[in-house]
């Protein structure tokens, strides 16, 4: 196989190496970014919930 052809083949894997990673990485800081802040998420979403359909609120 020519250097050259050896080369762009050994560029292409590199690259799919680096986006995999790129992605794990991303799914690991989205996932620490759900458990950290999910439950103080779901605690604002129901209260205002509760404001919406209370007495006062509008209603669904």
């Amino acid at each position: 196989m020519s250097s050259l052809k050896k080369f762009f083949i050994e560029q292409k894997a590199q690259s799919t190496v680096e986006y995999v990673l790129g992605v794990f990485i991303l799914t690991i800081v989205a996932y620490g970014a759900i458990r950290a802040f999910g439950s103080a998420l779901g605690i604002s979403f129901k209260k205002t919930a509760s404001i919406r359909t209370g007495m006062a609120g509008m209603g669904p």
